[in-house]
């Protein structure tokens, strides 16, 4: 069984991860995240599982990563040297494990912004 997809998987999702900051308009206080990244055998098709927070901002900012989609792939070009370079679909996960995790942390930051009003914003 070969590594290879696993390699390009990880080199994706070290190279998109930064692209969904700086070429994904998000809505206010919206956090998107990768997940985790799956690339087929014959390194043709590649899913890139996302949490996006909070719940209200998935519809618009999963539009926008889809419609986005190409372009990212385009970009991805430059970080993966292969002859043919895999089909990017992205995929919301519905576990939530991922969510929680972020909710968890943005209640946290609150927490001690109350507690500290001297923090700036």
């Amino acid at each position: 069984m070969s590594h290879r997809p696993a390699q390009i998987a990880d080199v994706i999702r070290h190279a998109i991860a930064p692209m969904l900051l700086t070429e994904i308009e998000h809505p206010a206080n919206s956090i998107t995240s990768i997940v985790a990244v799956k690339v087929t055998p014959d390194l043709k098709h590649a899913i890139v599982w996302l949490a996006i927070t909070p719940p209200e901002a998935v519809g618009v900012v999963y539009g926008r990563i889809r419609d986005a989609a190409k372009h990212l792939r385009f970009l991805l070009a430059d970080h993966l040297h292969l002859p043919v370079m895999p089909d990017l679909r992205f995929r919301v996960d519905q576990s939530g494990g991922a969510v929680d995790g972020f909710n968890l942390l943005l209640n946290q930051i609150e927490r001690e912004r109350s507690v500290d009003p001297s923090e700036p914003e």
